[in-house]
Formats: C-alpha cells, structure tokens, sequence
C-alpha cells in the first residue's frame, strides 16, 4: 500500500476511529519501536535485517545518483568509479539512513574513505 493509499484510506468517513501519527527516528530507532510493540509499523532504509523477530516488505528500490555542475569533472562520464568518487567531498544523508551503510560498504570494500563533508537526514 502506496502512502498515498494510506493517507486516502485513514482520511474516508469509513474509518473515523482510525488515526496516524507519524515520529521520524533512525531506522535502529523505528525498529526498535517495532520490536518492543510501542509501534504498529514502520517505514524503514536500512538496520531491518538486525530483527529477527521484524518482518520486512519491500515496497520500493533506492537509486542513488551522483550530481555534480556542469562544468565539474564528473559530469562527462557515462560511468564513475568509486576510487574518482573518493577523490571529491560528498554531501550525503546521515549514517543509518537511505542506503548510507550501503555507500560506506561500497568505500570499505575498495579500501577507501569517503571524504563526507555535510549530512543530514
């Protein structure tokens, strides 16, 4: 069920007892809330397969995208290597969040440190 979905489904005159409230947290966070019960259910980037007692459904893919100016020296590549990502600072989204252990994998296996210089979530 699409957010949207959701959103439609809880605001029908069908359903007037049913409520939403959402709370941002890290994925540990939201998973943690889920596993002790003190949450129904989440919507989650990573840090479910540390519950074993959680069932995940998929609901959709993340793609990740280098975006550089114009005249940057990425920007004519039709393919970057992580050693020529490693060689620039990156703006990303904070650890534990959209696929970061994802990216910090990626670095770790080629022996590299990515250079982050701002985060958020």
């Amino acid at each position: 069920m699409s957010c949207q979905t959701l959103l439609r489904a809880l605001s029908n005159a069908r359903y007037p007892r049913v409520s939403l409230h959402m709370h941002q947290g890290s994925p540990m966070q939201i998973t943690k809330a889920i596993s002790k019960g003190t949450a129904d259910f989440a919507i989650a980037t990573e840090a479910l397969h540390l519950y074993d007692d959680l069932i995940m459904l998929p609901c959709y893919h993340w793609n990740r995208t280098v975006m550089v100016k114009p005249d940057h020296p990425l920007a004519d590549k039709s393919h970057i290597t992580i050693e020529e990502l490693a060689a620039y600072p990156i703006v990303t989204y904070t650890f534990g969040f959209t696929g970061c252990l994802e990216l910090d994998t990626a670095f770790n296996r080629a022996g590299l440190t990515p250079r982050i210089v701002f985060t958020a979530t």
